[in-house]
């Protein structure tokens, strides 16, 4: 997403069964043409105390604003 002077860029993984999970950015670089972008899920730990509720873990990354295309892996 872009507001004319950020670009926001978001990346989620959708229903989890559960709390104590997290977003790791791995990579977020721009090469010659691309906005390369990467994120690992992480669960909860042996013997975290979690939420039986649903989450949706989502990271957002506010930047200056960029006109290449942005790659997830």
């Amino acid at each position: 997403f872009e507001d004319g002077r950020y670009l926001y860029i978001a990346e989620g993984y959708g229903k989890q069964k559960s709390g104590g999970y997290s977003i790791q950015i791995e990579d977020c670089y721009v090469s010659s043409n691309t906005i390369y972008f990467e994120t690992e899920l992480l669960g909860p730990q042996k013997g975290e105390i979690i939420q039986d509720t649903e989450t949706c873990p989502y990271v957002v990354v506010k930047t200056e604003l960029r006109e290449e295309p942005v790659v997830f892996r």
